[in-house]
């Protein structure tokens, strides 16, 4: 607003006057309002520019933390690599402690050229450690051939190791090369070694000490360089002492000794063996691939999967077909959500809370197992601890940790009778008490304040005579509570008290 006035004439002003006047107002309204967005666009200026400068340094930050990211994911990969071993394993899939022991056990095996024995339970994987073997091994660019020993009857299975010569047999039109030379220069696996008779046990101990065998129907010797590897899920050692297994034999193929764990005894791998199976499974059926669920995946640990990864890997090709999306806990198969104790296997089944998790499934195996265990032992922490494979003060932290064996005091030992305290003969009644009691105590008292009274007037004696004085204080008060206690037992309904009346019958000192 503009104001304009001339105090020295009257109708200074005509409306060529205002018409200018609105017109300067005008320009002056623009000429603020152009200030005012210039100066808004500098401090929005300013805000970018101090936006940009943060998001440069953020970038930095970022670009540091990519970095050290890639830097740290590769020196973990390095590790990762030293502890899996020198050789190339990714086909076996495993990060537990037992696995860690076999891939530095095969570390020590490849470069040789021993016969091996894998010994391992039926599903966990002993074909994988024998390709891992050969294909890591200076072998590797020569044939790898494999064959099941219990898959084939005698006759069969020696023609395929063997070979056979044309017209050796019904059906033989031709010539036919065994597996033990498709594999010269290589490497032969025998799969389940021990369900082989005695005779091919004999030929094939040939074949280990010579180097060399004879088709069937033929008589020409062929010269064969192999390395055996041969697996098991039988106790060799057992069938050689029970006489069903060559002991020649068994020598020669265990030279070298792989033991792999059970699926059980590695629970950590479960979680990646799902994963990693699910995947493949997914792949092969040409399906997405489900996620699975923390209850889910908690039940998967918890089971114990006698059939070890086979099982595992049957059940995730079930999974594919029926679970869309999730992997919850009604698409498991019952086998899986019915877990039964190691130490009670004929008890009922038990199932899975779907609430939960991995931890949870872990303590209540550990608490069903010592409570098995306590009850195989009869209650004995010593025999159920060395049954359970662990110290007995373990077993104490434990049973504190889950509360077992709460409120189960000591009681009395068998066949020993709880003694009762049973007053001495002349004992008389409490009512006798507070009369016989109070003038021997008040007699004593009266002593020592004569024997004070006179100590006192001696100053050498101060401190026997405070002494004295604290004693009768001491003395007094006792005798009052006992006198009080008592009288209160005997006007009360409670049985007389044997305590009481013996001190009524001794004679005061």
């Amino acid at each position: 607003m503009l104001y304009v006035d001339n105090r020295l004439q009257q109708s200074a002003f005509d409306q060529d006057a205002l018409d200018l006047l609105e017109q300067l107002a005008d320009m002056a309204a623009i000429a603020i309002k152009n200030a005012r967005l210039v100066s808004e666009l500098r401090v929005q200026n300013q805000r970018l520019s101090e936006q940009r400068r943060q998001i440069e340094r953020l970038n930095d930050q970022l670009g540091r933390k990519v970095r050290d990211q890639g830097t740290e994911l590769a020196v973990v990969r390095a590790e990762l690599d030293r502890e899996r071993g020198r050789y190339d394993y990714t086909a076996i899939v495993g990060a537990s402690d037992g696995m860690h022991e076999v891939f530095k056990q095969l570390d020590r095996i490849i470069d040789s050229e021993l016969p091996v024995l894998i010994h391992g339970e039926s599903g966990t994987g002993k074909e994988l450690i024998a390709r891992a073997i050969h294909f890591n091994g200076p072998r590797k660019a020569r044939p790898f051939v494999s064959e099941n020993c219990a898959a084939l009857p005698d006759t069969l299975l020696e023609s395929e190791l063997f070979g056979h010569a044309r017209g050796a047999f019904t059906g033989a039109h031709k010539q036919k090369k065994g597996l033990i030379e498709q594999a010269d220069g290589g490497t032969l696996f025998l799969d389940e070694i021990g369900d082989m008779s005695a005779e091919m046990q004999k030929k094939l101990l040939r074949v280990l000490q010579e180097g060399e065998f004879r088709p069937v129907g033929s008589d020409q010797r062929i010269q064969v360089n192999v390395r055996l590897l041969a697996a098991s899920h039988r106790d060799l050692e057992e069938l050689v002492r029970n006489g069903e297994f060559r002991e020649d034999l068994y020598y020669r193929v265990n030279v070298l000794a792989v033991r792999l764990p059970p699926l059980r005894e590695r629970r950590d791998d479960i979680p990646l063996l799902a994963e990693s199976l699910l995947a493949r499974a997914a792949r092969e059926a040409g399906r997405p691939v489900p996620a699975l669920s923390h209850e889910a995946l908690a039940a998967l640990v918890s089971h114990d999967w006698p059939g070890n990864v086979r099982e595992l890997e049957n059940e995730m090709r079930r999974l594919v077909v029926l679970a869309q999306g999730e992997v919850r806990l009604e698409h498991l198969s019952r086998s899986v959500l019915e877990r039964k104790s190691p130490r009670s296997a004929g008890g009922p089944p038990v199932l899975l809370d779907a609430g939960g998790d991995i931890k949870s499934a872990v303590a209540d195996l550990e608490k069903r197992s010592i409570e098995a265990a306590l009850a195989h032992a009869a209650g004995n922490k010593s025999k159920a601890a060395t049954e359970l494979g662990i110290s007995r003060f373990a077993l104490q932290r434990k049973l504190d940790k889950y509360g077992l064996l709460a409120g189960q005091g000591r009681g009395p030992r068998p066949g020993r009778r709880r003694q009762t305290r049973r007053p001495p003969r002349g004992a008389r009644e409490p009512a006798a008490c507070a009369s016989r009691v109070s003038p021997a105590r008040r007699h004593r008292a009266t002593r020592l304040a004569t024997s004070r009274a006179r100590l006192a007037s001696s100053p050498r004696t101060r401190r026997s005579v405070s002494r004295a004085r604290s004693k009768s204080t001491r003395h007094t008060l006792a005798h009052t509570r006992r006198s009080a206690t008592c009288s209160t037992k005997a006007s009360g309904s409670r049985p007389p008290s044997a305590k009481c009346a013996w001190r009524a019958t001794s004679k005061p000192r």
